[in-house]
């Protein structure tokens, strides 16, 4: 049954209602496909044009098609667009196979409300997920609404709304104690295959609690990026070992060298020996290499294990009094102002001393 015969242009100008925000706008629902037409036009030229486009819809051989693509296919799309701008989706993609996908894959996209999207939510906090994952995952689906807008999909989904469960479990970061921090400073062994020999890494721990870096632009420092001045942050290493640009705008920055940092690279430099400005700095390690071999250390230390993200936690922690926010900020690469006050310091033994 062709569906464009059940509507004239007259019948959708009468179902065109005004826009509190001006103009105008048509809902619309054709086999069980929901779908809102705009028009910022004044008066019935508004209202036609709404009309216009419902007709041009509801006429259109692909209304019928489009119904059977499930959002998982749309969901690749997006991913591919967006490796077309960065390359640093692994994260996304973790969180859409592992809690969006199950709940909400095999649905028409078309068919999709925002009660699917509320489920992917309240799945993944039963599940045990703390507040900052579920915002993350909200942020997924927000993207893949704005995605499907820009795409000419639909335009009349959104997760913006969506609650997170007042319930939901705060994360809470650690950071290494003062006892800690001297065993990471003095400490240089590890356990691997069955014996104690020199950790290849120990110079990359020390340098994550002494310049606060995140654990994927330890990896993907290379020897070109290091003068006697500064360090020149540019690059990271994810979890599956592939280079990105960074977090975000503000990852790429120059820090100031240090009589400490100073030190660190050059003991690395003679654990490595000859080396070209492209090498990275600490081998050719993955971040999940890293973090795993982090605990080894620690374990075989006797040191209390906090994961090597949550040294940039220390050095915020031990910093926080030292250096103006601001500084502290452009340090971290922090897009938000106050972050690293508001988010990654935590109090330390003797930040109390001297208080009455």
């Amino acid at each position: 049954m062709n569906c464009s015969s059940l509507y004239t242009q007259k019948d959708l100008t009468q179902k065109v209602k005004p826009r509190h925000t001006g103009g105008y706008r048509l809902d619309l629902q054709v086999n069980n496909v929901r779908k809102t037409f705009y028009s910022s036009k004044i008066g019935d030229a508004g209202r036609r044009e709404c009309a216009k486009k419902a007709l041009a819809w509801i006429g259109g051989s692909s209304t019928k098609k489009s119904y059977t693509i499930t959002t998982d296919k749309i969901f690749q799309d997006f991913f591919h667009d967006k490796e077309t701008v960065t390359d640093d989706i692994y994260n996304l993609k973790n969180y859409y196979k592992n809690h969006i996908f199950p709940i909400i894959g095999e649905i028409p996209v078309l068919s999709l409300t925002k009660q699917d999207l509320r489920r992917v939510i309240n799945t993944a906090y039963k599940s045990g997920l703390s507040e900052k994952t579920l915002k993350n995952i909200r942020g997924v689906l927000s993207s893949f609404c704005f995605y499907l807008d820009d795409s000419d999909i639909r335009n009349d989904l959104s997760a913006r709304s969506i609650k997170i469960p007042k319930g939901a479990k705060k994360s809470h970061k650690q950071i290494l104690s003062s006892v800690g921090i001297y065993q990471v400073f003095t400490c240089d062994n590890t356990f691997l295959r069955g014996e104690e020999v020199y950790d290849d890494l120990i110079n990359a721990y020390r340098l994550g609690i002494a310049c606060g870096l995140r654990p994927g632009e330890i990896m993907g420092l290379q020897w070109g990026d290091i003068t006697d001045d500064t360090i020149h942050i540019q690059r990271a290493i994810n979890e599956k070992g592939r280079q990105t640009s960074g977090k975000n705008e503000f990852a790429d920055r120059l820090l100031p060298q240090t009589k400490y940092t100073r030190a660190l690279f050059a003991s690395q430099a003679a654990f490595v020996g000859a080396h070209a400005s492209t090498e990275r700095v600490f081998g050719d390690y993955s971040e999940i290499t890293y973090r795993f071999r982090f605990k080894r250390y620690c374990e075989h230390n006797g040191i209390d294990y906090v994961t090597p993200y949550e040294l940039r936690h220390t050095f915020a922690s031990i910093y926080k009094a030292a250096l103006p926010l601001w500084q502290l900020d452009e340090l971290m690469g922090h897009v938000h102002p106050g972050m690293s006050l508001g988010v990654y310091s935590h109090p330390m033994d003797g930040d109390s001393d001297g208080l009455l």
